[in-house]
């Protein structure tokens, strides 16, 4: 990337400091280790700067992919570790047929047909052939709603809302 791209970036906000300065950062590492016959390997989450589709990973997922490229003497350079790609309209539709008695946003930008097809994925194919194996969305959700009820993040739904009587329908 050339230097006034670099500053372009930063200064019209296009791409947080922090993602340009890791990414400048691993470039860096991974030729330094070319040059110096030395094992480098990367893990890179993605996050999606610039429009409203997701790449989701469990953290748990996240720490098992790390200790695999770090335990395995064939791991070598960059390796993407994203299990789950989807629109933020495609997340709440999931998240309300989970829980259908917590409350939710109504309003989110609707696609057309070929927008939906046009769903970038990425794909963690390198972490896999490793032998990395993630969890299904619906466990990351499930645990995640769990735990921010623990710690309080999330308020827990309404006890009489849980339960449904047979007679209304």
């Amino acid at each position: 990337m050339a230097e006034k791209q670099k500053v372009v970036c930063v200064t019209r906000g296009y791409w947080p400091c922090h993602y340009l300065a890791k990414t400048l950062t691993e470039r860096e590492a991974l030729e330094w280790s070319k040059r110096n016959l030395a094992d480098v390997v990367t893990l890179c989450g993605i996050k999606s700067l610039l429009s409203d589709q997701l790449y989701l990973v469990d953290v748990r997922d996240v720490t098992d992919a790390l200790l695999l490229v770090y335990e395995t003497p064939k791991a070598k350079g960059r390796y993407i570790c994203n299990s789950h790609s989807l629109y933020t309209d495609s997340l709440m539709e999931k998240l309300k047929n989970m829980y259908p008695k917590r409350n939710f946003p109504e309003s989110f930008t609707e696609r057309t047909e070929k927008e939906v097809k046009e769903v970038r994925v990425l794909r963690s194919e390198k972490l896999q052939n490793l032998g990395w194996k993630f969890r299904p969305l619906e466990e990351t959700i499930d645990d995640s709603v769990v735990s921010f009820e623990a710690a309080g993040d999330l308020p827990k739904p309404l006890m009489s809302s849980l339960f449904i009587n047979p007679e209304i329908k």
